[in-house]
């Protein structure tokens, strides 16, 4: 059987209670789902993956409740993993993740002969790592996957943020031409990549649609209540406030709005659900609820505008999950979705609130049975076009082309 292996920051299955209940704010869900998707996608194309994991957690005492992070062994099917410890302060857990992410690998006498080597995300110790590899290696074929630009996933600029950010720059740019291959999300992130590596081969994927989920679909004909759903980060900059100001101007009685994640907008979505009995905040939920209620909502709202330059070099993950559900999604016309998606959706490009609220009262006014073939058709793109196998294959393939 062939073998893949991985430098991930998932959260091992059987772990998440633990994660979740020492995590200080928003945990990563979409990551961590993202991550899981690419391994269960190499598995289904017959790869025996073996994983060097750091999960992606913020650092003691403000992000994490424990100062030293678990090691242990985990293993699903053809999936072997080494969750790697570390001690989890902001500075120094970038060395100690670099120092026991290179022990480990030393201790299991991995990557002596020619392999794949996959790295999910832009994180500092993993390029330092893999250029250590490389200069041992040099027939190693190491890929990239980029979810996001370093530097464009939002959060408070404080004066150590700055600090760490200039260190981890430096980093990135001196260990990235070890890479071959690179994954990403939308086109557009080229653009930010250093000049010397534009040129190397690149694959884009988008996103990756989770084998485990389940495509039950849940009729929503004739329900009483007709459930507007937004699931995800109530970062400001994502387009809670609108989304809420729009819904506040509708005065239907059985029009409700369901707000479901965690960020800095989360006060804003407090105040308002406190005073407005049509609307609910759920807090973060586990990602089998979020789905649970994906499916049972009569439409899934993506409310990020293309504000921002951000927007340009990221896709939403949430609209994988949220095709998948079989209930129509409404979102903008933003650069980092490619134009096959509008084809499967109610789309705006008029991003002021009294047009997004015109656009919700349009889809309300439809015929369910209208709206029910809308959410199927989305359905079906993802699940034929997005799964996990066929995205996962054109990573291999371009490996294979190495």
């Amino acid at each position: 059987m062939k073998k893949m292996i991985l430098f991930s920051s998932l959260i091992p299955k059987g772990e998440q209670h633990y994660y979740t209940e020492n995590s200080i704010g928003a945990t990563s869900n979409a990551n961590n789902s993202l991550q899981w998707a690419i391994v269960k996608g190499f598995v289904e194309n017959d790869y025996q993956v073996k994983l060097f994991n750091l999960p992606n957690i913020g650092a003691f005492p403000f992000k994490f409740k424990k100062l030293i992070t678990k090691s242990f062994l985990f293993r699903e099917g053809n999936i072997r993993g080494e969750n790697i410890g570390i001690i989890n302060v902001n500075i120094f857990k970038h060395f100690f993740a670099y120092r026991n992410l290179l022990k480990s690998i030393k201790i299991n006498n991995y990557l002596s002969e020619e392999t794949f080597l996959l790295i999910y995300d832009v994180y500092p110790p993993f390029l330092k790592v893999i250029k250590k590899l490389k200069d041992k290696n040099p027939l190693l074929k190491i890929g990239l996957v980029i979810p996001d630009i370093y530097g464009y996933t939002g959060g408070k600029e404080s004066f150590l943020r700055k600090i760490i950010a200039k260190h981890d720059l430096n980093i990135i740019e001196e260990n990235i031409l070890s890479v071959d291959v690179f994954v990403l999300l939308t086109e557009n992130m080229i653009d930010k990549l250093p000049y010397q590596v534009k040129q190397k081969p690149r694959v884009i994927i988008e996103g990756v649609l989770n084998p485990d989920y389940n495509l039950e679909i849940i009729s929503k004909v004739n329900d009483q209540d007709k459930i507007i759903l937004y699931t995800g980060s109530l970062d400001l900059r994502h387009g809670i406030k609108n989304l809420i100001d729009a819904f506040s101007i509708l005065q239907y009685p059985n029009l409700k709005l369901h707000i479901c994640g965690d960020g800095d907008g989360r006060f804003y979505v407090d105040e308002k659900s406190s005073i407005q009995n049509n609307m609910t905040y759920f807090g973060q939920l586990s990602r089998e609820d979020v789905i649970q209620k994906q499916k049972e909502a009569f439409l899934l709202i993506n409310p990020r505008t293309s504000e921002g330059e951000f927007t340009r070099y990221s896709f939403p993950s949430k609209i994988i999950e949220y095709f998948a559900s079989g209930t129509p999604t409404l979102m903008y016309n933003l650069e980092g979705i490619p134009p096959e998606y509008f084809e499967h959706c109610f789309s705006l490009e008029d991003e002021s609130v009294e047009a997004l609220a015109f656009k919700i009262d349009e889809i309300y006014k439809m015929d369910e049975e209208k709206l029910y073939r809308i959410g199927l058709k989305a359905k079906k793109f993802i699940t034929d076009e997005k799964n996990s196998k066929s995205q996962v294959d054109k990573i291999i393939k371009i490996l294979n082309r190495l």
